[in-house]
């Protein structure tokens, strides 16, 4: 496998709400910012797109150990390495839905 060019992780998301939308930011564990998701059409009628881009920044930002964790599935199921980390792919999948790590 080649050797990544991403910013490593892990990352999270900062939320910041001002008066006229929500912004959500990605950053790497040194504090980095690697992406931003912002929604300027924030009103008391459309209260879901907030929600919707903050679940889209929580996805991006579990990128990192999905990547590696389907690193190990890979070498795991070509007979290298360990076992499926069954119980971490499900943490893994919780947390990129926005549950709880």
């Amino acid at each position: 496998m080649s050797k990544s060019k991403h910013t490593p992780g892990p990352w999270s998301v900062g939320k910041n709400r001002v008066a006229t939308h929500s912004q959500f930011s990605i950053r790497a564990g040194n504090g980095k910012q690697i992406g931003t998701m912002e929604d300027h059409y924030w009103s008391r009628e459309h209260n879901d797109v907030p929600m919707e881009q903050e679940a889209n920044a929580t996805l991006i930002s579990a990128a990192p150990e999905m990547l590696e964790m389907l690193k190990r599935v890979v070498t795991s199921a070509n007979g290298h390495g360990d076992s499926v980390p069954v119980a971490e792919l499900y943490a893994l999948i919780n947390k990129a839905q926005g549950g709880a790590e």
